[in-house]
């Protein structure tokens, strides 16, 4: 196992452990016990999971600012690559999410995106695949390698990452939000989400997000963590 190289305080176990798995916890029983309630509350457009995907996405592009600015600081200009991309990466999430502002303020598709666009939406996602699908699996699996597998056999995968880059693999605590990747797209996979049961309630492909974008904004914040220790015992 990759063992957490900093101290993992309250807040830290809040967000890497409980809040991933309460969560998913909460989504099943509502699902399960109230399915029309989770379909008022949860789902579509203006429901709570695409709300949080925004919400995440901001945050994680606020955490890639405020990385920029440390790298910026220490003219890393690798560290700054990778703060630039992963704010362009948040940003995109974010205003893709909010369908640029569609969904709040209400506006109509017009131009392209009435053309071309299968949801009739302002943003780029429901276009081409290679703006959704695409980018999704490369995440997935990304997430699966260096989120899920390196933790538990670093031995066997910290081979393949670069030398410079190793202090920034992901550990043990990135196990619950990585676990929960892949869980919860599991019941569409399988098949069961056309059975007459709560898990048809659930658009797993959106409950997936939801720890697919909670695991970049948290990793970006454990790289700021690792760059702010570095600079402390120095």
């Amino acid at each position: 196992m990759r063992t957490h190289p900093l101290k993992i305080s309250l807040f830290v176990s809040l967000f890497y452990i409980w809040i991933p798995l309460v969560s998913y916890l909460v989504i099943v029983v509502v699902a399960a016990t109230n399915p029309s309630l989770y379909r008022a509350v949860a789902t579509g457009e203006d429901g709570l999971v695409e709300l949080l995907h925004i919400v995440l996405g901001l945050v994680g592009f606020l955490l890639a600012l405020r990385l920029l600015s440390w790298f910026w600081k220490q003219s890393n200009k690798l560290g700054i690559a990778f703060a630039i991309f992963s704010a362009l990466v948040c940003l995109y999430i974010a205003l893709e999410e909010a369908s640029y502002g569609q969904h709040l303020f209400g506006w109509e598709a017009d131009g392209v995106f009435l053309e071309v666009n299968k949801q009739q939406e302002t943003n780029m996602h429901n276009i081409s695949s290679w703006f959704n699908e695409k980018p999704r699996v490369v995440l997935e699996l990304a997430i699966i390698l260096g989120g899920l597998l390196l933790p538990i056999f670093p031995n066997l995968f910290m081979r393949f990452v670069p030398a410079g880059l190793r202090a920034y693999a992901p550990t043990v605590l990135f196990l619950p939000t990585s676990i929960l990747v892949v869980v919860s797209r599991l019941p569409e996979r399988l098949g069961l989400d056309s059975l007459e049961t709560y898990i048809g309630s659930i658009r797993h492909s959106e409950v997936q997000e939801l720890y697919m974008f909670l695991f970049i904004g948290l990793y970006i914040y454990f790289v700021l963590c690792l760059e702010r220790h570095k600079y402390a015992s120095e």
